[in-house]
């Protein structure tokens, strides 16, 4: 396990690697009185200052504004980060041994508290400031009625873009924006890797997109997306069996591929710290997660697992202002017609979730889906008939159950 003294150093040596990147997301949780090492408080407070100022942030800048006392500080934390990918988890952990150390300095003064003369109030007092440590944010947003009125004036002045989805009809029930965590639901072969590479597509065009996979190679993941991009049959690619004209069909479409800006991630082993940390660090703007409880997480139990893995996402969602889908797989009961209740492992899931999806299909039309809208925070809820086309990958609107 990393020491409290490796994780300060880490995150001071991030900002130094890659200040443009590393630095929003540190100042998100941190200030220069979370640092327990006074050399690390002084040179994120000299970074703080800088950044305010618009100056650079890097070694020499630093060396030159703190003095040549603390080159070989500010040298040893810019070598040694071992990777980006994990900064966030080094934030994290400066800001719970912040917490720990606030709460221990807290508990010690309760305890003389006890021992002393001072009163159930003053006792009250205080264990109400040691639960403002355990809540406590870096930056708490509180707007009073009048700002609260001209920002909607302000938000509304135009028309509001939402992320579309490629299927008109499911954003008229849906109207997605940073800061959603959406699950995906269905049993296995329902079609829910396919659905949501094609929203993937769909969205590249426009926005920045992860897929974490857990399960599927990107090799795997690349046949799928380019049987629906190129429309060639999904037998041929996985049986590497092409005419010369299906060569013809697949190569004519590079150019426009290879605009779309998406990355697929291959996270087998990977947690939500590391999904948040590799999303920050390459600047998401939508994530997929295929799927979730192959998340690593704690907890006693499958069930305990998921909840956590859930409650994580969603604060992900939420704090970074990513839009999150997460697959989760389906129970068997009641086959025909999946609702919340049907998601496996976790009620969490329902309780985080600000909408949920859910595939189901008839096993005597393998072509006919269903889209179950079950959960919708900010519209309604309801069935959307689809069409699948495993040869292709694609999915299309047939009609609409209203």
């Amino acid at each position: 396990m990393i020491s409290h003294f490796e994780a300060e150093q880490s995150v001071i040596g991030g900002i130094i690697l890659d200040a443009p990147k590393a630095l929003p997301i540190a100042e998100k949780e941190l200030s220069d009185s979370d640092f327990s090492v006074p050399e690390f408080r002084t040179i994120y407070g000299k970074i703080e200052k800088l950044h305010a100022e618009k100056k650079p942030i890097d070694s020499v800048t630093l060396i030159n504004e703190l003095g040549s006392e603390y080159r070989e500080t500010v040298m040893v934390a810019a070598s040694c980060i071992p990777s980006l990918a994990h900064f966030v988890a080094y934030v994290q952990n400066v800001k719970e041994n912040s917490k720990r150390e606030k709460l221990l300095e807290k508990a010690n003064g309760l305890v003389s508290q006890i021992n002393g003369v001072d009163t159930i109030d003053d006792l009250r007092q205080t264990v109400s400031e040691m639960s403002g440590v355990l809540n406590a944010d870096k930056v708490e947003k509180s707007s009073a009625a009048a700002d609260l009125f001209l920002d909607f004036l302000k938000r509304k002045e135009n028309k509001q873009k939402h992320i579309p989805t490629g299927f008109a009809e499911l954003d008229r029930y849906l109207y997605l924006d940073p800061g959603d965590f959406i699950i995906v639901g269905g049993r296995p072969s329902s079609g829910k890797t396919a659905f949501t590479l094609q929203m993937l597509l769909k969205m590249s065009r426009e926005y920045k997109v992860g897929y974490f996979s857990l399960e599927t190679s990107r090799e795997g993941i690349a046949d799928r997306l380019i049987s629906n991009f190129s429309r060639t049959d999904f037998g041929k690619i996985n049986r590497s069996e092409f005419t010369d004209e299906d060569w013809i069909q697949i190569t004519k479409c590079y150019d426009d591929f290879s605009k779309l800006n998406l990355e697929v991630i291959e996270a087998a082993g990977w947690g939500v710290q590391q999904v948040r940390g590799y999303t920050a660090m390459n600047q998401y703007d939508v994530i997929f997660i295929d799927y979730l409880t192959l998340l690593t997480g704690r907890g006693k139990d499958s069930v305990e697992k998921a909840s956590n893995i859930s409650k994580d996402l969603h604060t992900m969602a939420q704090a970074d202002k990513v839009t999150v889908f997460a697959l989760s797989q389906l129970n068997r009961k009641g086959a025909e017609s999946p609702d919340m209740t049907s998601l496996r492992e976790s009620g969490q899931i329902e309780q985080d979730a600000d909408a949920i999806l859910l595939l189901s299909y008839d096993a005597y039309e393998p072509e006919e889906r269903e889209l179950t809208i079950a959960k919708n925070k900010k519209g309604r809820i309801g069935k959307i008939k689809l069409r699948f086309d495993g040869s292709i990958q694609t999915f299309w609107v047939e009609e609409t159950e209203r």
